[in-house]
């Protein structure tokens, strides 16, 4: 139950992100992706209850997988602020499954003792104790990657945790493993930005070759090189005087 409870959503985020790359006409996930993106940031600061609601509602109702939207919250808002909506969402969510658990304990009359009565002594034992042996264990649960996140905010309903313990036990607990999805998603973001900004510049057309005061108004062809004429050494006055006075002089008749 506790696999089939993480499997079934993944395999819904899978056809899901299929058949919307096939509405969207997307070439790639990372197309699809910077629509989601851009598709949010339209929202303004609507974008923070709307996102964290979506996140609520994927676990309440575990039909698809939230990892999509973890990812794309770094995107959106970065990895600090990214990392505490995504965890204050998730707490939101565990804390309404574990409320709707217990009410359908309540009125069922199926309780923890049904699954396991090793489990329900333990429960009876940690709930005898102090409230920080709860939140311990709630933090110690969160922190495993072998109890899937789904199944255990159910799970916690049929025991005797209070609300405020499996509330503060998952924004802790779910921290460090929150901060890698959305920091992977600000990474992603800014080695796309980088790599449209490093393929803009090859994109524009070359420069045109700058040309001098006394050429300016002359046509040239493109790429021709106007190049001032240079002397190796200069020649004396006096060695061209005599020269050019005798040819403009009148010859004798």
């Amino acid at each position: 139950m506790a696999l089939a409870s993480e499997a079934i959503p993944y395999a819904n985020t899978a056809i899901l992100l299929f058949s919307l790359r096939q509405l969207t006409e997307t070439r790639s996930m990372v197309d699809l992706l910077e629509l989601l993106i851009s598709s949010f940031s339209r929202l303004g600061w609507a974008v923070y209850p709307v996102f964290a609601g979506l996140l609520v509602l994927l676990q309440v109702v575990p039909l698809f997988s939230a990892l999509v939207l973890i990812v794309v919250a770094g995107a959106l808002f970065g990895p600090f602020w990214g990392t505490l909506l995504v965890s204050v969402s998730l707490s939101m969510a565990a804390t309404i499954c574990a409320l709707i658990g217990r009410i359908v304990s309540e009125r069922t009359g199926f309780g923890l003792a049904d699954l396991s009565e090793q489990a329900a002594s333990v429960d009876a034992a940690i709930a005898a104790g102090p409230a920080q042996t709860s939140l311990l264990l709630v933090l110690l649960l969160r922190l495993s990657p072998v109890m899937p996140f789904t199944f255990s905010n159910y799970l916690f309903g049929l025991t005797s945790a209070r609300l405020w313990v499996i509330f503060l036990g998952t924004l802790i607990g779910t921290l460090p493993t929150q901060a890698v999805y959305v920091s992977a998603g600000a990474l992603g973001r800014q080695a796309l930005q980088g790599c449209a900004l490093a393929a803009a510049p090859a994109s524009r057309p070359p420069p045109r070759p700058r040309q001098s005061p006394a050429t300016r108004g002359t046509s040239q062809p493109a790429g021709a090189c106007v190049c001032r004429p240079r002397c190796s050494r200069s020649v004396p006055l006096r060695r061209w005087l005599p020269s050019c006075s005798s040819a403009t002089s009148p010859r004798p008749r």
